[in-house]
């Protein structure tokens, strides 16, 4: 009984797509939840930034609406776009 109520409670405190363990969801989950509902895939996926770019860009956005990124889920995010979108500037 107290393993299931454990469970139950742990299991609360991670929004959906979470990793277990007290770990975020990964970049690109992350990236389709958090970025995508007001930018197009085309319009985030054609630029390529340096990683310091990428993270001035996630951090403005996340500046703009403090509670649609945590600052966990921003450098996971930063992480992704860097390294499937990013440059070698």
């Amino acid at each position: 009984m107290v393993v299931v109520v454990l469970v139950v409670l742990t299991s609360s405190l991670y929004p959906a797509g979470a990793e277990e363990g007290g770990g975020i969801a990964d970049g690109k989950a992350l990236y389709e939840e958090r970025c995508t509902p007001c930018h197009s895939t085309k319009r985030i996926e054609r630029m390529k930034k340096s990683r310091e770019r990428w993270k001035n860009t996630v951090m403005r956005m996340r500046e703009k609406d403090p509670h649609r990124i945590g600052i966990e889920e921003a450098e996971t995010i930063v992480d992704y776009l860097a390294e499937n979108f990013g440059t070698s500037n």
